[in-house]
């Protein structure tokens, strides 16, 4: 838990976050990702 409800933020923002499964030729395939979340503090 971080100070100022950061960590609250964080996860509100990861499950607003939409997938779309990757495809090719039309056929759902495995893909790798990474997500980076950047956050400032006034």
């Amino acid at each position: 838990m971080l100070r100022g409800g950061l960590s609250e933020s964080a996860v509100r923002a990861a499950r607003r976050m939409r997938f779309d499964p990757g495809k090719k030729d039309d056929e759902i395939v495995s893909v790798r990702v990474r997500v980076v979340y950047g956050f400032s503090l006034y």
